[in-house]
């Protein structure tokens, strides 16, 4: 998948299908901060100096300021205990456009809105933290006007942080919560957020945490696998085992897997490998013993295996070695074989998965590499193209009122891995692309849908 920073003038980025409406783009962050997600995606400051408030700020102007931004300084934490006024300042200088913003006339604060992020900067995952931090200042660059305000705040990793963090945000006068990460901390956040009304939208893919004004934006197993059941039927290939770890992961796929069974097919068949992979050669020789030619069952024809990295490989190598024949055997996967160098491995080639679509993700990651000075990870973008959506729509209120109907639009939006929209169950529609394992790397070979039908 692969996107840029999303140019004003280049790209799509994350805005109404037909409301594209050029904003100012204004940062007051004041420091801000994952439980563990369902997915094992493998992927894994900005201010400088003062600008004119009615300009608005061309992405190589945006770039050259986060390369000066102090970064130490961007991700300072708030610690005051108590509640300051919504034109939060950070706990050191920032730069000189906070100061100089800090310094605008304080009438704007009655009409300012404020968007809060919860993401982990210390603790668990606050590597993956940092890095959305750093595509949600990419985004508030291009897309906030100078009324809306993003608020970080730190989760330190734990539900008990994110329920800290969050409470913070209400009290600040948050009017719209992006993050957390992982369904844990969604769980510890949402009696909050669902008691005063704010919309939040969070990175995780747990679709149980959805609902009641939780949005789960995150790319979920039931989509992945839904995508690619459905087109291996199309072409012909009726799978009817799934290889998935003993984890949450795996347990998510397995309930979509089973879930898409037709009546009229065979029964499905689901085997389970340990999550640190230590059972995979003892699972997979079974397999291939139960399904052999001159055996009780089937040879095996279709398998889908919900694992990447390492653990495929091995599965991969594991299924020629005890005498699977690769050549009639279809492989299935999920958005977790998006990994370099996956076709180097020839029981893979072939191979099928359902994954984002690439969209414009190689372009924001260019950019971000400019800005940071190492890739991004693939959900990184899921906190641009959040913060980029959030900052359009508000821009176009003259208060936060209006909002929820706003992100409930039909239409969808465009993102940097294609288009989504919200559902009033708090699940995100996407449409997801198929891609093939070539030794040169993956190739679509099913677009996503480019446009949600009416």
């Amino acid at each position: 998948m692969g996107p840029g920073i999303l140019l004003e003038d280049q790209l799509e980025a994350v805005v109404p299908v037909e409301k594209q409406k050029p904003s100012n783009s204004i940062a007051v962050s004041g420091p801000s901060g994952l439980d563990n997600n369902l997915s094992e995606d493998s992927a894994v400051e900005g201010a400088g100096r003062a600008v004119e408030p009615e300009a608005s700020i061309s992405t190589t102007n945006m770039l050259k300021l986060m390369e000066e931004s102090n970064r130490e300084a961007a991700l300072a934490i708030v610690t005051q205990a108590e509640v300051p006024s919504p034109k939060l300042s950070p706990a050191g200088p920032v730069s000189e456009i906070h100061a100089t913003h800090q310094r605008q006339d304080r009438s704007v604060v009655s009409t300012s809105k404020l968007v809060g992020l919860l993401v982990p900067l210390s603790g668990r995952g606050s590597v993956l933290g940092e890095a959305m931090l750093n595509a949600a200042q990419m985004a508030l660059f291009e897309n906030f006007d100078q009324e809306t305000q993003l608020i970080i705040r730190d989760t330190k990793g734990t539900p008990e942080g994110a329920t800290a963090a969050a409470t913070f945000l209400i009290s600040a006068g948050a009017d719209v919560i992006v993050g957390p990460l992982f369904n844990t901390s969604v769980r510890s956040v949402a009696p909050l957020t669902r008691s005063t009304s704010i919309p939040m939208i969070v990175f995780s893919n747990d679709i149980t945490v959805a609902g009641e004004g939780i949005h789960v934006f995150g790319f979920t197993p039931e989509q992945e696998v839904g995508r690619i059941v459905s087109f291996a039927k199309r072409e012909g290939k009726l799978c009817g085992l799934a290889m998935v770890p003993d984890s949450a992961y795996g347990q998510a796929v397995s309930r979509a897997f089973v879930e898409r069974s037709d009546p009229a097919e065979a029964s499905k068949m689901v085997a389970m490998f340990s999550s640190d992979g230590s059972d995979i050669a003892a699972v997979v020789q079974e397999l291939a013993a139960e399904h052999a030619v001159d055996g009780a069952r089937a040879p095996l024809e279709c398998i889908l295996i919900a694992s990447g990295g390492d653990q495929l490989r091995g599965i991969a190598t594991r299924l020629p070695y005890y005498d699977v024949n690769m050549a009639s055997v279809q492989l299935l996967g999920t958005a977790l074989w998006r990994s370099q160098g996956l076709g180097d491995e020839p029981a893979l080639r072939g191979g099928w998965f359902a994954g984002p679509a690439p969209g414009n993700f190689e372009r924001f990651n260019q950019n971000y590499q400019t800005a940071f000075g190492s890739p991004a990870p693939f959900r990184a973008a899921l906190a641009y193209d959040a913060i980029s959506l959030v900052g359009k729509l508000l821009a176009a209120l003259p208060s936060s009122y209006g909002i929820n109907d706003l992100l409930l639009d039909d239409g969808g939006f465009h993102g940097i891995q294609g288009i989504f929209r919200f559902r009033q169950s708090g699940r995100t529609d996407r449409p997801l692309a198929v891609y093939e394992v070539t030794r040169r790397g993956f190739k679509v070979i099913d677009p996503a849908v480019q446009r949600f039908p009416h």
